[in-house]
């Protein structure tokens, strides 16, 4: 006789939800973490980000932002912009804006550890990951915990600004 025969209804259901468990795990939570990534970060900022940290290069790009956000609101006020469409076809303009969304997260992600490199600290870890099934990417700057406050907040609002960049 086989043994699931011999189960009652709800060690069989027990069974199946601790395999959907164990398997749902991945699907909730899936770490793709880099290699030496503080070396890849000091890299980035010893050939090319560290210009973006010179006063008039930031005040420049403090306007564009401020610009963008104006120019996007007057966009979306004014004209007839569907955010989920492009050339009439709504999986197009769906694509578009997930990807979009990665590289939105890509450089909102990278802006972080930069900006950790710039005050001298260590990026601990960097990769991309997939949380509750959706894709995403991270950069772990807990080093800038040893840091002050003014640090750690530039850190943090500099991944969001990116974006708006």
């Amino acid at each position: 006789m086989h043994i699931y025969r011999q189960l009652s209804v709800w060690a069989k259901s027990k069974h199946l939800l601790q395999l959907l468990l164990v398997q749902g795990k991945k699907f909730l939570y899936w770490d793709l973490p880099l290699r030496n990534v503080d070396r890849k970060f000091e890299f980035l900022y010893r050939h090319g980000c560290k210009y973006f940290f010179i006063k008039p290069v930031a005040w420049g790009l403090g306007i564009i932002s401020l610009v963008g956000v104006v120019a996007f609101g007057w966009v979306s006020w004014e004209a007839d912009f569907k955010v989920l469409e492009h050339e009439n076809s709504l999986f197009l303009g769906a694509g578009m804006l997930f990807l979009l969304n990665l590289v939105s997260l890509l450089l909102h992600e990278v802006a972080h550890g930069v900006m950790t490199k710039h005050f001298g600290r260590k990026v601990h870890k960097a990769g991309f990951l997939i949380y509750f099934g959706w894709p995403a990417f991270y950069v772990d700057t807990t080093d800038m915990w040893m840091m002050d406050k003014r640090k750690r907040i530039l850190v943090s609002v500099v991944g969001p600004w990116a974006e708006v960049i």
